[in-house]
Formats: structure tokens, sequence, C-alpha cells
């Protein structure tokens, strides 16, 4: 089983049984929403990004695995003893099926701290990510995990104020297959970033 302590630089892709929703959840509400992830551009630009409170329900896929399950409950049944095993296990085939197709996605985000701080950076100009139905974003940072791409793809928030470095939150997690480990990303818009720096923020934490 994983620690807290590996989360902050794992580079590979664990077993599913090498980590739990406990696990994520202290790592995500101790450590990642107090973290502010800063990209300085060429252009001296700043982006900014910083985790949701709710975000790990949404991360982790959680609404693609069991619709009937809240962001706002997630936390309570994680530690009323929701685990992996239970989506799994679940009476409903097709929570089963779900979960199976999202278990890639699960395992990478015990690297995302890991690709947050050495991932390549991307835009995403027309606002809808490269391959996808749904997921729209306007930046993605990028890494291979052993020959498989993990994308973060990253929002600007709507909420942020005039003459202040461009804010973005982390909205999902997309896992590409070895056979074609960049299909979200359009290589001719990556962008150089000059300087990275990690900061800790003092956040009002919401316990979902």
């Amino acid at each position: 089983m994983l620690t807290i302590k590996d989360l902050f630089t794992q580079n590979t892709k664990p077993f599913i049984s090498d980590v739990s929703l406990a696990l994520y959840k202290e790592f995500y509400e101790d450590h990642l929403l107090e973290m502010r992830f800063s990209y300085v551009l060429p252009d001296c630009s700043v982006l900014d990004v910083l985790f949701e409170p709710l975000g790990l329900f949404h991360l982790l896929g959680i609404p693609h695995i069991d619709p009937n399950m809240q962001a706002r409950n997630f936390g309570r049944d994680i530690d009323d003893g929701l685990d992996f095993s239970d989506f799994k296990k679940h009476n409903d085939l097709a929570v089963r099926e779900r979960f199976n197709r999202m278990k890639d996605r699960i395992k990478m985000f015990a690297c995302i701290c890991y690709v947050m701080k050495t991932g390549r950076l991307f835009e995403v100009p027309s606002g809808k990510v490269n391959r996808t139905q749904t997921v729209t974003a306007d930046y993605i940072i990028y890494r291979n995990i052993m020959g498989e791409g993990m994308n973060i793809p990253l929002r600007i928030d709507s909420r942020q104020k005039q003459n202040d470095s461009i804010k973005l939150i982390p909205v999902s997690i997309l896992s590409d297959k070895k056979k074609d480990p960049m299909k979200h990303v359009d290589i001719t818009k990556e962008k150089n970033i000059n300087k990275r720096n990690i900061t800790k923020v003092v956040k009002e934490i919401v316990k979902f």
C-alpha cells in the first residue's frame, strides 16, 4: 500500500490494491488543497493551478462510475468505509463495468503531484479536448507515465479577478494507452514553461 509520502513523488502507475479512497482523500484534503502550482510562461504571464474542495470526486471519475453518488456526500461515504472494492463488487453490473473502465484513471491519480510538478503544458484553443465528447479545458498538463499518457485538463476559473494571474482548476484525468499516448494533446500547441513554483495557500477546507 502506498503512503501519503509516496504520493508526493509517485511516478509509476500503481496496482489498484496499492491505493485506497481513504488514502486519496487524506492526500487531497490535507495536501493538494493547500498547494498552488504556478507556471511562469516566456511572456511573463503566470498560470496558477489550484484544486477545488469537491474536485476529488470528479478527478477520479466517480460520477461516471455511479451516477447515484453525490460529490458533497463523497467524503462522508469514504469516512464510513467506502472503498474501490465496493464498486468492484457492486450489485449493479453496469457500475462494475464502468469501474473497470475507470481503473487506469483511478490508478493514475497517484501520480498527480509528480505530473503537476514535471509535466508538459499544452494549450487547448478550441476549449474542447481532442478525441473526447464532453471534456472542456483551456490547458492540459501532460506527462508520459510508463509509456502511457496522463492528462490533467485545466479550466480557467471564471471567478478570478481582473489583473490577476490566470487561475486554473483541474477538472479531470484522462489516461492514454501506449499505442497512442498523446491522443488528447495537440503537440503544436505546447507552451514553454520558464519557471515552476509550488506555494502553500490557506484555504477554507470544505469537508465533503
